[in-house]
């Protein structure tokens, strides 16, 4: 009955794993050179969309003027003419996005007051805690 549980068949002893009497331990491969050992590593599959994208961006259009220098002008054109999220996407990705920060206070022990929250700031605390409950682990 034992056996069935650990999925041996009945009948049957399970095969002995591990080094055989007298071995230190059951190594497949020997010390040293070994023609069955793969020394390089795995090959490389080729480029990622992200090489690509980076190497399509680098393509000159007109002497050193590039396709990501097109991009950008056409971003700024378009910030300048009202659509703000191309402005700002470049102050994101010209001086880093800023980070935001959520303070919590509780004073003489109260609890916190979620009822003056709106939903972004409850998700927002959600995210936090998971993160913190995670990385205490």
């Amino acid at each position: 009955m034992l056996k069935n549980l650990l999925g041996g068949k009945p009948g049957k002893t399970p095969k002995k794993r591990g080094p055989k009497p007298g071995q230190k331990h059951a190594g497949q491969f020997k010390k040293g050179h070994d023609p069955r050992r793969n020394m390089s590593g795995r090959p490389k599959l080729g480029l990622t969309l992200s090489d690509m994208v980076r190497d399509a961006l680098e393509e000159a259009i007109d002497g050193d003027y590039k396709k990501r220098d097109a991009l950008i002008d056409i971003a700024i054109e378009r910030a300048q003419n009202g659509e703000y999220q191309y402005l700002s996407w470049l102050f994101d990705r010209g001086y880093g996005k800023t980070p935001e920060i959520i303070e919590l206070h509780q004073d003489d022990g109260d609890e916190v007051d979620f009822s003056k929250w709106d939903a972004d700031d409850l998700k927002k605390y959600e995210q936090l805690l998971k993160k913190y409950h995670a990385d205490r682990g």
